[in-house]
């Protein structure tokens, strides 16, 4: 079915067909009739908002051979001929103006969550700035600011209701931005203001009211209005009134990402972006247009940031600054900053073919990306501070314009899903992008090697699959496991071994992006040419097309990643389960356990439902594996028991210990044998720092403090220590913080005795090595002081003292502030 898109560029788009005009006045035909879909508009006046008044004397000829192009483009019956004029003859829906319209129009006035939901639903169908390839044609002069003005009122609304449910930082999130790109609204202002006082940020709060008036009286010549004045008077006196609005009765407000409030050292890809020939547009502009194509510029630098879950830092006038990994880290941070770059691109690009008409210039962007660590959390405008961003800056100067080269790190965890080649620089290696894969996803699965293990799960798996055909009714398989232990990879065997018998679809459940929330549906019936974008996917539309297709074959529908599912995907699923009888369908679903965070209910005490707990391999299927993927080698025992040891039955951590000692040079294949030299240690690979770091982000502050101090001690560690080190409210409730992370995964339970440990060495050397220098001498000073008190052992009490004066040591500390 015919899409129509214009938040942002022009897009027309039947399935995966792409039918947007390439002809600009073509382009701007259908914009017009999109705009008002389903209502006839006469030659004269498409006329008009195509040429203007001042219209060539051809233009209507013009505009029949553009509505005939048309026709032959899109199908023949899209655009009709009425008495009145031309109408664009398709589902009113199909157009994202008439959707967004609709969705912010129907807002409930009494639950903030559901209107929340719904704005988002509403924003997530902005792709940048509405009409941005037409924003030069006459009619898109009056559209474009109408629209524009329609998707900040969304903003804002989003906004308050985030402030009615009590998350003021996610407010922040949104306003930031908003209040950057549009300094003269004074409403912005306020809702800033007051999230930031809620925020427990009175000073800041109080500054950002100095900075509204500032910007009022030096730019327009007025004060702030009574409203901003009242507001800082409250603020002043702490008024009772900016306490967040109690909640309606029975809705509660699910706990947010944890957003790192205290100073970190974190993994992250920063992305520099320069405006090279920026001295040249000063010289060619009077300083308001200048002023003007510079806000455009930078707004569309900080957009294609925010879509993509980055933090905008620094914005100058020619440069830009921004972080990905901040102020939660997440597993594909380095693909989202490579995206939002190519991004930026792409509307520079779309900047340029109105500047180079209109004005005679056109902007030239160097953009560079580096990966490293950095300490985090210490200033808005400078959201990551160490190596990472030199190199990106250094890069950046190498790059010649319209290039994005990328880092050496940031390559290797991107290098399955993009093209790049080396480029020539100064210092450090680097790699120009060349294309993005579509639907890249991060890393590419080994499918090469032999499937080791699982034959107890492959069984369950085919018992259920046998057992839905015989019986009938529909049934929902989820294969649960952490990160890395090969859920995917199960399943994909599993449906290799079907071969034929049944119909497979498979779904992919992205962690972020635009229009998200049934695209796995929607691309799983794509494969067979069902359509079920329009209308949205019902449980009794997806049943019906799953009865329709089980007809001639048993269905097998495949969901990828379920823990990034949108609820309502989550709810959906359930429906279709619940209300399928007869049709033969088999639902398998790979999801972490954090799906169980959100769903503790999923798939538990349902007839028609089966868990499924995909375990950690044993020492002999990890050697075996290892075995696998080396082939003939001669790795020396103390390097394949490091592996094996570290990897502790994850595939994932098997293979990418490996790659870490081909891409060191640590690990050579020569005359067809793997041969390597000593190896003392093996550096934790960045793809695995990335996918701790995500799920330690998205624990809950005091979780994550017992983390903290447990590492201090080791991979093994008591819980005395936890409740001796942590502060006193969470060392009290250390027992229910250590349940809950056993719970998830993260920490092992006893097996006798009182020692606990983390799952994963790779856990534990993330956690440590998230703390800032400071906090890890101090917490190594006070558990030497505690083990002196308990008669310890000695060497273990210098080891401890020593680690914290080399940490002092490295910041210019010369002794233990808690030693005589």
């Amino acid at each position: 079915m015919l899409e129509i898109r214009l938040l942002g560029s022009l897009e027309a788009r039947d399935g995966d067909r792409d039918l947007t005009p390439r002809r600009l006045k073509q382009r701007a035909l259908l914009a017009t009739l999109a705009l008002r879909v389903g209502e006839p508009t006469s030659a004269d006046r498409l006329v008009e908002h195509l040429w203007g008044e001042e219209a060539p004397k051809s233009a209507k000829h013009a505009l029949e051979n553009y509505v005939s192009e048309l026709r032959k483009a899109l199908g023949g019956e899209t655009i009709a001929t009425r008495p009145a004029g031309y109408v664009l003859d398709i589902d009113r829906e199909a157009v994202d103006v008439v959707r967004f319209e609709r969705l912010v129009a129907e807002l409930p006035d009494t639950d903030p969550a559901a209107r929340a939901k719904r704005l988002r639903e509403a924003l997530v169908l902005v792709r940048g700035p509405p009409l941005a390839d037409l924003a030069f044609e006459p009619f898109a002069l009056t559209e474009a600011p109408r629209l524009q003005e329609l998707e900040l009122h969304a903003r804002e609304a989003l906004a308050d209701a985030e402030l009615e449910l009590g998350n003021p930082a996610d407010a922040l999130l949104l306003l930031e931005p908003l209040v950057a790109a549009h300094p003269f609204r004074e409403r912005l202002r306020a809702q800033q203001m007051v999230a930031l006082y809620r925020s427990g940020r009175q000073a800041d709060a109080l500054a950002a009211y100095q900075d509204a008036r500032r910007v009022l009286v030096e730019e327009l010549g007025i004060d702030p209005g009574p409203e901003l004045q009242d507001l800082e008077r409250a603020i002043l006196r702490q008024d009772e009134h900016l306490r967040p609005p109690p909640l309606p009765p029975g809705l509660s407000v699910p706990s947010a990402a944890h957003e790192t409030p205290r100073p970190a050292r974190k993994t992250v890809t920063v992305v520099v972006v320069e405006l090279a020939n920026s001295g040249a547009l000063a010289e060619r502009l009077d300083p308001e247009p200048l002023r003007a194509v510079l806000d455009r510029y930078l707004a569309a630098a900080r957009m294609a940031v925010d879509r993509h879950r980055g933090v905008c830092g620094r914005l100058a006038g020619n440069a830009v600054v921004a972080a990905f990994g901040v102020p939660a880290a997440h597993e594909d941070d380095a693909l989202r900053a490579v995206r939002a770059a190519t991004e930026l691109r792409e509307a520079v690009g779309v900047l340029n073919d109105g500047l180079l008409p209109e004005h005679g210039v056109f902007l030239e962007v160097t953009t560079a990306l580096s990966t490293g660590e950095a300490l985090v959390g210490t200033a808005a405008e400078d959201p990551a501070t160490g190596r990472a961003v030199a190199v990106a800056e250094r890069l950046g100067r190498a790059a010649q314009p319209g290039q994005i080269v990328l880092g050496e790190d940031t390559y290797r965890l991107v290098r399955d899903v993009v093209m790049a080649e080396p480029v020539a620089t100064d210092h450090d290696p680097g790699f120009r992008l060349v294309d993005v894969l579509p639907d890249a996803h991060g890393r590419t699965l080994r499918l090469d090697s032999p499937l080791v293990g699982r034959r107890r799960q492959l069984s369950t798996l085919a018992s259920v699959f046998e057992s839905t055909v015989s019986d009938g009714p529909c049934h929902l398989l989820t294969v649960f496991g952490a990160a890395g232990i090969g859920k995917s990879r199960l399943v994909r065997e599993f449906l290799d071994d079907l071969g034929d018998v049944p119909l497979v679809l498979h779904g992919h459940c992205p962690p972020y992006g635009e229009g998200i929330t049934y695209r796995p549906l929607v691309e799983a019936f794509r494969e067979v040419g069902v359509d079920l974008e329009r209308p949205a996917p019902t449980p009794q539309g997806v049943r019906r097309a799953l009865e329709a297709l089980a007809l001639e074959r048993p269905v097998v529908v495949s969901l990828d990643d379920l823990q990034w599912a949108d609820p309502a995907l989550l709810d959906l699923v359930e429906s279709i389960v619940e209300t399928s009888r007869t049709t033969p369908v088999l639902l398998i679903c790979a999801a972490r356990s954090e799906l169980l965070e959100q769903r503790p209910s999923w798939s538990s005490g349902k007839p028609n439902a089966t868990s499924l707990l995909l375990e950690p391999l044993t020492e002999a299927e990890s050697e075996r594996l290892l075995d696998n993927l080396l082939g003939e080698s001669d790795l020396p025992d103390p390097v394949r028991d490091y592996i094996v040891s570290s990897a502790d039955g994850s595939p994932l951590f098997v293979e990418e210990l490996l790659a870490t000692l081909v891409d060191r040079d640590l690990l050579r294949l020569e005359a067809g044998r793997w041969t390597t030299t000593e190896v003392s240690t093996i550096p934790l690979p960045p793809t695995i720092r990335a996918l701790i770091a995500s799920r330690i982000d998205r624990l809950p502050d005091d979780e994550r403090t017992v983390l903290e101090v447990a590492s201090i001690e080791g991979k093994v560690f008591e819980l005395a220590t936890v409740v001796g080190l942590a502060p006193a409210p969470v060392g009290a409730d250390a027992d229910l913080h250590v349940a809950a992370l056993v719970g998830k995964e993260i920490i092992r339970p006893p097996a006798g005795g009182d020692e606990l440990s983390f799952r994963h060495q790779a856990i534990r050397d993330a956690v440590y090595g998230s703390m800032p220098m400071q906090r890890r001498a101090d917490l190594h000073d006070r558990l030497a002081a505690r083990l002196e008190g308990a008669s310890g052992d000695e060497e273990l009490v210098r080891y401890h003292r020593a680690h914290a004066e080399r940490y002092r040591s490295e910041l210019g500390i010369s002794s233990s502030p808690n030693r005589v």
